[in-house]
């Protein structure tokens, strides 16, 4: 993987503490540490500008002039760390109740940046497997060091959309690699002046919550397992057919592709009937369990939407109070819309008992899944009316704004550590979920097409969003992200020992054949 056959002995950096993490903070953390979910990720394609490229008198082919590239993207991405707090801490004491964050004095590209070579005669569909088998080995392993604890899938975004800036403005320098004094050896020393973490972020903002939302999630979320499992045995949307294991840790992983084309029918189509892609994979996935489910196994369901906090954020008073402090103590503007940190939360969707009947009903017997053609035909109306309420509760949601929100109740958790040794014990209660980034801009400012000439700078051909499965949580998870004017990729992901293959393979094919019907292309 690294560009030199042996790594080199990395030099250990000193650390001093910054802060406690926060409540979130911790949540997530102690999933990673218990290994109950081992992160996400965001894999982008580049165009690599001519000028870093090299044509051998060998070869017409251009190829990267692997020095020169390595240290422009590598300086890019030292500016990236630079520039966001979380990419150059370490947590102390992750197996700890309370865990800090601590600062570095340096970061080493040697252990953290891997250079991959794939041979320049690999054809494309072997370009795929390397692609596909590298998230699949990623989504595997285990990241203490940076992970969910520290960034969430829009960090992971951000990430590629400040790289891709970065990367142009050391671009219009002739091509050339500009200077950077901290970074020497491929080891980047921090400055004593660079920005610091942000406060956690209930600091930043209030999440108030009503009595009756309080004592009626309290209940749900901390009870007893015990009590947990006869309540949840009489709860018909809880996900009674996908029981909890720790073990083994294995992630089932699939993706598929839609054109630009076929996207843009598909949103099209989406703003027509009310909805959202989102409302509609919510939909698309509900209708499939329905149909590849027994009456006995699932009778409903509950999905999950994740929300992206950072616009709810910025307009509080709280927020705004820190940012001017930041301001008035380092000179420095910090944009919380575009800040790399774990700002999320979750919603949940009931799919209640007389929706999945209708379906049923409706999709009739015989073939399984929800994808054939005449199961389209007769289950087309109910899947749009599903997802316009979905778009629905979303946007009540983000009306509402950060009032009778989960993470409203998170400091009555003592220690999550101990909130996810008992949750394991329950039965789960979430069916699926959907976690959508939305679009990356490419190609920013050139108001050309994705695959643009070379000339014209770096720019990202493709983005695919993919997460490992989290035990206790959905099932089966939907994430999707699409480049502008560019292809949609769809990811699919469940935990191996908690889904069959055969069923995760199936709600999959479903979501790629409904979609590609709405986009006008399909087979079915």
């Amino acid at each position: 993987m690294n560009g030199n056959k042996e790594k080199p002995k990395a030099r250990k950096p000193k650390a001093k503490i910054l802060r406690p993490l926060g409540y979130l903070e911790r949540y997530e953390l102690s999933m990673l540490s218990l290994d109950l979910y081992r992160g996400n990720m965001v894999t982008c394609q580049y165009t690599i500008p001519a000028s870093l490229l090299s044509s051998p008198s060998s070869s017409s082919s251009p190829s990267p002039n692997f020095e020169l590239l390595q240290g422009t993207v590598e300086s890019g991405i030292a500016r990236l760390v630079l520039a966001h707090p979380f990419l150059r801490v370490g947590l102390r004491g992750e197996s700890r109740r309370k865990p800090d964050w601590m600062s570095l004095e340096s970061v080493d590209f040697r252990r953290h940046v891997q250079w991959h070579h794939v041979p320049s005669s690999a054809t494309e569909e072997e370009y795929e497997r390397e692609v596909e088998g590298f998230i699949r080995g990623q989504l595997d392993e285990r990241f203490l060091e940076w992970g969910h604890a520290h960034t969430d899938g829009m960090s992971a975004k951000i990430w590629h959309e400040d790289l891709l800036r970065n990367l142009n403005e050391l671009l219009r320098n002739k091509g050339t690699v500009d200077p950077l004094p901290e970074l020497k050896d491929r080891i980047l020393t921090i400055p004593p002046a660079a920005l610091q973490l942000l406060p956690p972020l209930h600091t930043l903002c209030k999440f108030p919550v009503s009595l009756g939302y309080a004592l009626a999630t309290l209940w749900r979320e901390l009870k007893p397992p015990a009590l947990a499992s006869s309540s949840i045995k009489s709860d018909v949307t809880s996900a009674r057919w996908s029981p909890i294991s720790v073990k083994p840790y294995k992630p089932q992983y699939r993706q598929f592709a839609l054109s630009n084309a076929e996207l843009g029918r598909v949103i099209t189509m989406c703003r027509s009937k009310g909805t959202t892609l989102t409302g509609l994979l919510q939909a698309l996935v509900m209708a499939s369990l329905a149909c590849r489910l027994t009456p006995e196994e699932a009778q409903g369901f509950l999905g999950v939407t994740i929300v992206n906090l950072r616009p709810l954020i910025e307009g509080e008073e709280r927020a705004k109070k820190v940012l001017r402090e930041v301001k008035e103590k380092t000179g420095e503007s910090v944009d919380l819309k575009r800040m790399m940190a774990n700002y999320m939360t979750a919603m949940t969707h009931e799919f209640e008992t007389q929706l999945v009947k209708d379906i049923r009903a409706r999709a009739g017997s015989g073939e399984e899944g929800s994808a054939s053609k005449d199961r389209i035909a007769a289950l087309d109306q109910l899947v749009w009316s599903t997802a316009g309420r979905i778009r629905g509760e979303i946007q009540a949601k983000l009306d509402r704004g950060l009032k009778n929100d989960l993470l409203g109740l998170v400091k009555a958790v003592l220690d999550f550590r101990v909130l996810f040794k008992d949750m394991v014990k329950k039965p789960r209660a979430h069916s699926f979920a959907v976690t959508n980034l939305g679009v990356i801009d490419g190609n920013p400012g050139s108001g050309t097409e994705v695959g643009a000439d070379r000339e014209g700078g770096w720019s990202i051909d493709r983005a695919i969003f993919s997460v490992s499965p989290e035990v206790a949580g959905s099932a089966f998870t939907v994430c999707p992200i699409a480049v502008k004017g560019g292809e949609l990729w769809v990811s699919c992901d469940w935990q191996d020992c908690a889904m069959d293959a055969a069923l995760g393979d199936g709600v999959t094919a479903d979501l790629e054949a409904w979609l590609r019907y709405f986009g006008g292309i399909s087979e079915v």
